[in-house]
């Protein structure tokens, strides 16, 4: 079945209660990105598929979008007040693509700005260098964690199309290098396996809702390297299908909208 097919609210409600997982979804418009928090009842170790609740999650950068938000946003740990300081800083890779594709308005020279910076590859090589980098640490870098929370904000965006990007055949094929990149390790603390997988989880989701037949390939894929990557795309699937419904759904009540204001003239 394919994730576009419309989903009963008793079917979600049964896959919540048999995975475990309480889910948190915004209200998005059609074209926008879903917000999906996964909350774990309790801190149970699903090993490489683990997510908890995070707190700070929707902070995305110093002057945050309300209105466009990226496609998913993993909810990550709680950090300490210092801590949660250094982790809005945005990285200066994707500082201004994130201060220009968050501004309520924009001027017609901020907008040929973001244009460019679309079309060009440099934030898809940096993109690249940030997620596919080797992980040799073993506990929770807060400033390499925000670095991949741009790079994955970025990548998203190109993802679910909301800019027009030549980029896009890159950026589904960066998406799939990362979720079949192995970079989780039984040494790491578990707030880094986390946000690790918590990656994977939202790169696996742009894929499973916008491009299925790369998500198709990258499944079959991940299904056949273990118990834990069977896992991962268990979790993503049922977050794509809670997602597509919630888009249909949306879809439809625009639809509806649209049909009403041309009665009405």
């Amino acid at each position: 079945m394919k994730i576009q097919t419309k989903i009963l609210a008793t079917t979600i409600a049964a896959l919540v209660v048999a995975g475990g997982y309480y889910f948190y979804v915004d209200n998005p418009q059609p074209t926008e990105a879903l917000t999906v928090q996964v909350v774990a009842p309790e801190a149970v170790a699903l090993e490489e598929t683990e997510v908890v609740t995070q707190e700070s999650a929707n902070i995305a950068h110093e002057n945050p979008q309300h209105d466009s938000e990226p496609l998913i946003k993993v909810a990550r740990e709680d950090r300490t007040e210092e801590n949660k300081l250094e982790w809005r800083k945005a990285s200066p890779e994707f500082r201004e693509f994130l201060d220009l594709s968050s501004k309520p308005l924009i001027s017609i020279e901020d907008k040929d700005r973001l244009t460019q910076l679309m079309y060009e590859p440099k934030l898809i090589d940096a993109s690249r260098e940030t997620l596919l980098k080797e992980v040799t640490e073993n506990e929770l870098d807060l400033v390499a964690e925000r670095k991949r929370l741009d790079a994955i904000e970025y990548l998203s965006t190109v993802l679910v199309g909301k800019f027009n990007s030549p980029q896009i055949h890159n950026a589904k094929q960066l998406a799939s290098d990362v979720l079949l990149n192995t970079n989780t390790r039984d040494e790491q603390s578990k707030d880094l396996r986390r946000s690790l997988v918590g990656d994977k989880i939202e790169l696996g989701m742009a894929l499973a809702v916008y491009h299925e037949e790369e998500w198709a390939t990258v499944k079959d894929q991940l299904a056949g390297m273990g118990e834990k990557q069977a896992k991962l795309v268990s979790h993503i699937d049922e977050l794509a299908l809670i997602k597509a419904d919630q888009l249909s759904s949306n879809a439809l009540k625009l639809a509806q909208r649209l049909k009403n204001l041309k009665e009405e003239k």
